[in-house]
Order: structure tokens, then sequence, then C-alpha cells
């Protein structure tokens, strides 16, 4: 329950909010006091720190408030039927035919007075002014202008006595302080109703099965869920501050650049976190206050499946393995440096690379290097020359023979590949309907059993 503090301007109102407020029940109240000046912003501070979510006050008192607290600010207004007993009263006193009416208050206290001059027989004058400088020069003001008696506030009340001018104290009743309270019942309520969207927002994304973590535009880390806390195996105060790239080094700049600056979305992105493999997508977002931020989600449930490692050492000794990295190439010239550059690149995306090059040049020691550079580094690496090979034996090499829709044999190189690198050499020597299987095999279509 939304809690509430209360701040009115003399004891007697006090007095009505303390008896009126047992009967609201969407109000906590922490506080119903009487505080002016620098101790009213103090009190107000204080109360913040404590928890308060909403502020009840008037006239200049709410002014005061807002500028020094974020909390929202229900402000009490005078009810038109209490502002037309304090005229009524006044008009009985002065004892003139049609007197000159002057209110003083902050524009945010006063209902409509719409007729106010004919239903009383009156000339009313309104005096708007939100800060008590102004409030004082607004009383000068009207008494210069010739008004029989003026309403307002304590200052005006203490202007116009000096001046030796009929007032009246604006007072805030029953009925001003009811309507005010009902008012403040329903900030309440989107205040709980929005608290409790927030807390099922914060299960949900801590249920969720993909780890989710929001960045701003400098790259700090801004929010993270339970599962991706868990995935940095940090807690989340540990977390919230820091740099993105400090946690997650491998993470692609660019990526998260096109995201903050350009507005786009990467989807299929893979993200090499403690050895294990994470399907990555960053999208942008733009918050409230109309900052940029990025959203980076891990799917957990990408992972890439490692192959046993009996299997995998069978895989070496039978000569499925690469040997050669991006740092043992020995290239010095800047177009060699540029094509290792483009080839590092690529090697962290988890799709099919092409490799175009003049006879002579080894396209299979630079295919190892992406494989021991990309996320599948692990696994195997299957390298098979399509060329010496017949159509119908270089198929049952790489598909077990009659494939359809699946593999059958465990021998077949399609499977023995799988998460880890199959390079084919010469691929256009493969008949059109292996050529076809593999195009199938790559899009994900191709069923391996194994």
């Amino acid at each position: 329950m939304a809690k509430v503090a209360v701040f009115c301007p003399n004891h007697q109102m006090c007095e009505i909010a303390s008896r009126l407020l047992p009967g609201y029940s969407r109000l906590d109240v922490m506080s119903v006091e009487t505080v002016t000046g620098e101790r009213l912003m103090e009190r107000a501070r204080e109360l913040s720190l404590r928890g308060c979510d909403l502020f009840i006050a008037r006239g200049l008192q709410a002014n005061m408030l807002r500028a020094c607290i974020e909390q929202p600010i229900v402000t009490i207004q005078v009810a038109a039927n209490e502002l037309g007993m304090i005229i009524t009263e006044a008009r009985e006193r002065l004892n003139i035919r049609r007197p000159k009416v002057g209110v003083v208050c902050s524009p945010n206290m006063l209902c409509s007075t719409t007729n106010f001059s004919d239903l009383f027989d009156i000339y009313l004058y309104l005096y708007p002014a939100a800060t008590s400088e102004s409030q004082i020069k607004a009383a000068n003001q009207a008494i210069d202008d010739g008004m029989d008696i003026l309403i307002g506030g304590t200052l005006v009340c203490d202007r116009a006595d000096k001046r030796n001018v009929e007032h009246s104290y604006l007072m805030s009743g029953e009925d001003s302080l009811k309507a005010t309270f009902e008012a403040a019942e329903r900030v309440c309520y989107a205040i709980d109703l929005g608290r409790k969207k927030s807390a099922e927002y914060a299960s949900m994304l801590d249920h969720t099965f993909n780890g989710i973590m929001q960045v701003d535009e400098n790259g700090h880390i801004v929010m993270v869920n339970k599962l991706m806390a868990s995935i940095l195996r940090l807690s989340s105060p540990d977390i919230i501050g820091r740099s993105v790239f400090q946690l997650l080094p491998r993470l692609d700049r660019h990526l998260l650049e096109d995201a903050l600056l350009r507005g786009r979305e990467t989807y299929a992105s893979m993200l090499d976190i403690r050895n294990n493999t994470y399907g990555l997508n960053i999208a942008p977002m733009h918050t409230e206050s109309d900052e940029t931020r990025a959203l980076l989600i891990l799917q957990e449930g990408c992972r890439i499946r490692l192959t046993d490692r009996k299997l995998r050492r069978e895989l070496i000794q039978r000569g499925y393995s690469a040997s050669y990295t991006f740092e043992t190439l020995p290239v010095r010239s800047p177009k060699s440096l540029e094509v290792i550059e483009k080839a590092r690149r690529y090697s962290r995306y988890n799709t099919p690379v092409l490799i175009i090059s003049p006879l002579g040049c080894e396209r299979d020691i630079l295919a190892q290097c992406i494989h021991n550079y990309s996320l599948v580094h692990n696994n195997s690496y299957i390298h098979f020359d399509c060329q010496p090979w017949s159509p119908e034996r270089a198929d049952s090499l790489l598909f077990g023979g009659t494939c359809r829709e699946s593999c059958e044999q465990d021998s077949c190189l399609a499977v023995l590949a799988q998460d880890g690198t199959l390079m084919l050499h010469n691929v256009e020597a493969l008949s059109m309907e292996t050529q076809y299987k593999v195009m199938r095999l790559i899009d994900g279509v191709l069923i391996l059993n194994h």
C-alpha cells in the first residue's frame, strides 16, 4: 500500500485531516503535520528516504515540495462551497453593496469561480501567485487596485493587516480535504498497480529461459535478470554500472553500436561465455525519458552441444581436426592481413562461410583458422575434397548413401561434423542432387539422426 505524508498550513487543518484519514483505506499515512519554510523541504526529504510514495500539501507548500522531491503531489484545493462561505462572511462583515473582493493565492488552490460575482453580488478579482515573494507583491497590487477585502493565506493576511485592509483567511475545510483524499486514493491505486506490474514483470524476467541485460548508450549495464547474473556468475549489484565489454569481452562492439546508434536489431549472432556458447539477440529500445538503450538477450537453449570426449578423441585420431590458427599464419602483406581480419570477424557467427581464392591458395588452412577461432573450436573439423570422387560415392561419403530426409549412418561426414565444421573443397564437383542436400543441411532442413 502506498505511503502518504500530509502537510497542512495550520493546526486546525491538521486536526480535520487526522480525523478524516482513517476512513481512506488505500492511504498508508506516515505523517500529518504543520511545517513551513526550509524545515518543510528537510522534512519532505526525510520522509522520501523512509519510503514515502505520495505527498499532500496546499498552495505554497505544494509548490516548494515540487522543487525538492520526485514523488507525486496531490494539492489541497478550496471547495467551491467553502470559498462561497468565506465570501458570504466577508460581505456581511463589510456591509458594503457589491464590494470588491480580491483573492490572492497559488493557482493550484482554487476551484472554478465562474459566475461567483453574480451569485454573491460582488466584484471578484483573482490574483494568482505561486511563490512567497509574488504573493506579497500581488497582495500589494490588490490593495492598490482598491480591493475592499483580501482573501488569502497567512502572508496575504499579514500584508493586508499591515496596510489596514480587511482580510479573511482562505481556509480549506472538511469538504476540501475529503475531495483531496479521494484524489489521493486514486493516485495511490495507480502507484500500487504500477508497483504490482513492475513486480510481475521482474518475476517474469527472472523466470524466463533467456538471460536478459539492458545497456545504456555508454555501454554500462543498467539491468540484468537472474539468469543473466547466473550466466556471468556474479550477483546483480556486482554487475550494474559496469561496462558490458568488461563482462562480455567477446561481444562485437559493432553489433552493440548498430543497436544504440543506428537502431538496428541483430539476430542469430553467437557469443562464447565461460566455454559455453549462447545465441545472442541485440535490440534497440527507448525509455520514457527518451534515453537510447540496448537489450541483450542470451538464449541458453541455443547452447551448442559439445561432442563427447571419446568421440572427439577418435575424430582427432582419424585426422578430423584443425591445427592452423590465425596467430601461426606467416603473412605480412596488407592485403593478406585484411583477409585475415575479415575471416576473424566472420568466424564469430554461426553461419556458412564461402572462401573464394585463385588456384594455389590454401583455402583449407584459412578454413582451419576460422574453425579454431569460432565458437565450435572444441568440436570436429572435417575437410572433404569433392572433386576426386564419383557423384554417387561423394553423396555416400557425405550423407550415407540414400539420404532422403535423414542420414542413418553414423560414419557419414555430415554426422561426424555436426556441432563442428565441415569444409567442402571443390563443392561445384558435386551432383546437383548432392548440392541440394548440402543446401538443405545449411538451412537446417536436413535432419541428421545419430
